[in-house]
């Protein structure tokens, strides 16, 4: 019923109505806390990810094993515990992110059965620590230590629900029968069982490949039977659930993680949370500056290594844009804004000197217009502006790069997203010039542009692609007074791709859909049909919408708003947290990164950058 009545509200503000009269008595802050309050509500009592498994039960079961393992032996006799909802237990003992040890243990059948009876957990959990403390012994090749590791391990316990059938035709349609790193795999071969488990999946950071090569190394069946898994002649497939319970350190009471993190309530983020996610990504972002404005590459959790050592210029270009819009903020404290400034024009400096590709160039020159070293960079913006105006076509379009056109023509021409940076990029410059000549490459630009979308067989897609920059060369233009036909429309367009939002409702109403996404835009679809990063580009062209005071009616606002705040909630679901470093070597490395989706640990320094960029300019349409 509940789910209704806050469906029936937003649908209340969407239309413009004033449901009792609220939005008359409150205002906006107060709005996103009450809707927040009835989401929580609303999704809470549907987090369990192992369904009919009391977790309290399992946490009992997690101070005995913790015992057990300080003490480096697991004893013969113990009191029982019953449970229904688990049929198998994996076990894992970690030391600083290092796996020492696991093992696992599970019921004759594991399957799902229509009256699931009660089974005592402990002798599952005896077996499993007995394995894993075998290998502990193996890891550290030395006996007598043996007392003092088994004081410094973390221990990971993973309860698993009865695991349900996968019923595929072909291989190529798992990735959209599973939950990949929510659903853990089993596979069966009349005989045998093999298992991955989703918490030790994640930290392998292992892709779904690897996952079923795995079980069929498991089984003793060559990688040549994987076309056959689910097939009546081969062996079948399974997914499931667990509870998962990790210590954060040694000794401490563990925390239950969900995919791996601990889960976000399914609610708009207020201003304390969203100043704590901008100064997580603000500190990771300053941290990957090795130096001379270059910046490191893609952070691997895993492996703990960057890969490559140093990021793309596009990329450190979105990072120098991204620290110079942060230190507008009012809020930033002014230690903070002077180091953002001096690595964004550190950056700029080097960037400018360097030949690039459209989208590099753009981002180059509007992170220099926004430094305030602006003024003494003058050479270098007008060489960056025009070197983007020779680069575009006579459609309006634009070329990759400042070449010469190639032997056979191919190759030559820029994505949509690249020729709307380049639009909002000559925008910014000739907000400073207001040369008549930058204005005219601007106005063919986004005429291209808007043809290309209309064109489409689905243009929210199309429009998906050039966020946010497409909105931002647009409230630009209009702000100085070259408003296009397009802008009054704006809103309505962008509409179209936020209401593919993921509602707290839709998931409190389906026990099998993940609550961790809750918030997210699944734009970009990739394998698994699921939000990631880019939720981070639609979040930021929110934002510049809600700072345009004539595009979004105060009717309409709290809609807004409430939206913007769920994508911010996704965005912090999507940041490394500590207890989300479990498996990670160097926590202090990957704590306040942005993942590239819940799938992929990796944390791209684009995907961090476009995540402070988007709190930042949520937080400015706040201060409106």
């Amino acid at each position: 019923m509940i789910f209704n009545l806050l469906r029936q509200f937003s649908t209340a503000v969407i239309r413009g109505h004033h449901p009792c009269g609220m939005l008359r008595e409150i205002n906006i802050a107060r709005l996103i806390v009450l809707l927040g309050g009835i989401m929580f509500c609303c999704v809470a009592q549907a987090q369990q990810p192992a369904p009919g498994f009391d977790e309290a039960l399992g946490r009992q079961a997690f101070q005995v094993v913790e015992n057990w393992v300080r003490r480096a032996r697991v004893p013969d006799q113990t009191l029982g515990i019953e449970a229904t909802g688990v049929r198998a237990v994996q076990v894992t003992l970690r030391r600083e992110g290092v796996t020492l040890g696991q093992g696992h243990a599970a019921v004759d059948d594991p399957r799902a059965q229509v009256k699931l009876p009660a089974v005592d957990i402990m002798p599952l959990l005896q077996s499993a620590v007995r394995d894993a403390m075998r290998e502990l012994v193996q890891s550290i090749n030395e006996v007598s230590q043996l007392t003092e590791v088994a004081q410094q391990v973390q221990l990971d316990i993973q309860f698993v629900a009865p695991v349900q059938p996968v019923r595929i035709n072909r291989l190529a349609e798992l990735p959209r029968a599973i939950t990949l790193d929510l659903d853990g795999l089993a596979l069966f071969d009349g005989h045998r069982w093999a298992w991955v488990f989703p918490g030790n999946r994640i930290a392998a950071n292992t892709n779904l490949q690897g996952q079923l090569n795995h079980l069929l190394g498991d089984l003793n069946l060559p990688p040549t039977q994987l076309a056959s898994i689910g097939q009546p002649n081969g062996p079948s497939l399974y997914r499931f659930r667990v509870t998962h319970l990790v210590q954060p350190e040694p000794g401490a009471k563990p925390d239950a993680l969900y995919r791996g993190n601990v889960l976000w309530p399914p609610s708009p983020l207020n201003d304390a949370a969203l100043k704590l996610v901008r100064g997580q990504l603000l500190e990771h972002l300053l941290k990957r500056h090795i130096g001379q404005g270059v910046f490191a590459g893609t952070y691997e959790p895993t492996a703990d290594r960057y890969n490559p050592p140093t990021a793309r210029p596009v990329d450190a270009a979105l990072a120098a844009y991204a620290l110079a819009r942060v230190s507008n903020l009012k809020t930033l404290q002014p230690a903070l804004r002077e180091q953002a400034l001096e690595v964004c024009t550190a950056a700029v400096i080097e960037l400018a000197a360097e030949e690039q590709d459209l989208a590099g160039t753009a981002l180059t020159l509007m992170a220099m217009l926004e430094s305030p070293e602006a003024a003494s960079l003058k050479g270098p913006r007008l060489r960056l502006a025009t070197t983007i105006g020779r680069m575009q076509q006579p459609d309006g379009h634009f070329n990759l790069f400042d070449r010469a056109p190639a032997a056979d023509g191919g190759g030559r021409s820029a994505t949509l997203s690249a020729d709307a940076l380049a639009a909002a990029a000559l925008t910014a410059y000739y907000d400073r010039t207001r040369d008549p000549n930058i204005l005219r490459l601007i106005q063919r630009a986004l005429d291209a542009i808007w043809k290309q979308i209309d064109a489409s067989s689905d243009p929210s897609d199309e429009l998906a692609a050039t966020l946010p920059w497409l909105i931002n060369a647009e409230i630009r233009l209009a702000r100085i007074g070259k408003a296009t036909a397009r802008y009054p429309v704006l809103a309505g367009q962008l509409m179209q791709v936020v209401k593919g939002q993921v509602r707290p409702w839709a998931v409190g109403a389906d026990d099998d859909a993940a609550r961790d996404i809750v918030g997210g835009y699944p734009i970009g679809v990739g394998l698994f049909d699921e939000p990631d990063w880019q939720t981070a580009r639609v979040l930021t062209a929110q934002s510049m919408l809600l700072q345009a005071p004539d595009l979004i009616a105060e009717k309409d606002r709290p809609q807004w708003l409430v939206s913007a705040s769920m994508a911010a909630r996704f965005i912090a679901q999507l940041n490394m947290q500590a207890p989300s470093c479990y498996y990670v070597r160097n926590p202090t490395e990957a704590i306040g990164g942005t993942r590239t989706a819940f799938w992929d640990n990796r944390q791209p320094l684009y995907a961090t950058a476009m995540s402070l960029l988007a709190i930042t300019e949520l937080e400015q349409s706040l201060q409106r």
